[in-house]
């Protein structure tokens, strides 16, 4: 018996990799929205359910997620750090992986 799933993305860089695992997991799962997760009735009823969500709000996931999920009709959470829009900063994980280390 499949599970149900919430999958969790920082960055998205290649839109030919993602969009191949959107049709995957639309293929294995229905694709629900994070509210459907609220009530344990939704969930105990049907496994198989699958959630997408990204945190950090980079800016691939507007640019190659937001498309990818568009043309699939698939919901997704995003959590968004309003302080590092604003004020352009990076995370300390994504200044280390930018550099040269």
């Amino acid at each position: 018996m499949k599970k149900n799933l919430i999958i969790n993305f920082h960055v998205v860089e290649n839109a030919q990799w993602f969009e191949t695992l959107i049709v995957y997991l639309k293929s294995k799962y229905k694709m629900v929205p994070i509210s459907h997760f609220d009530n344990p009735e939704n969930y105990k009823k049907r496994n198989s359910l699958c959630n997408i969500t990204f945190d950090d709000g980079d800016k691939t996931v507007y640019d190659v997620v937001f498309p990818i999920l568009k043309k699939h009709n698939v919901p997704a959470t995003i959590f968004v750090s309003p302080r590092s829009i604003i004020e352009k900063f990076n995370f300390w994980f994504q200044e280390i992986n930018n550099s040269s280390l």
